[in-house]
């Protein structure tokens, strides 16, 4: 059975969800964003880049795609002794085998590695 994951939220909602009481102008400061992007991206008149998506989630400890508004755990997955785990986790999100160890693959990439490999499938998919 195919497990889609499906958008039950906007990154605002979810964004105020997780930021709390913070202080606006700090949270833009340890990020090094203005306060005015921190602002947008909670009232929801504007949505960061997938890198600033990363980096509020990591800073805030939740997963970018729930932060996004799909329905996935709050939490990111924690990789490395907890494999086992991990894979059960991951293989609740998709739909067959080779999706599952392409996501286990991506994780071992850098960043760099997987703005390269996000490049590099955007030109096999418009060769469909």
């Amino acid at each position: 059975m195919e497990k889609k994951m499906n958008q039950v939220s906007t990154f605002s909602e979810r964004f105020k969800e997780a930021f709390g009481d913070r202080s606006v102008t700090d949270f833009a400061q340890e990020l090094g964003l203005s306060k005015q992007s921190i602002s947008a991206y909670l009232n929801g008149t504007r949505n960061p880049i997938r890198t600033t998506t990363e980096a509020i989630a990591k800073k805030l400890n939740v997963s970018p795609a729930w932060l996004c508004g799909l329905d996935v755990p709050m939490q990111p997955a924690a990789f490395g002794s907890e494999k086992s785990d991990n894979k059960k986790a991951l293989a609740a999100h998709v739909s067959d085998e080779k999706d599952l160890i392409l996501l286990e693959l991506i994780q071992k990439l850098t960043p760099e590695q997987k703005d390269m490999l996000i490049a590099q499938i955007e030109v096999l998919i418009s060769y469909r």
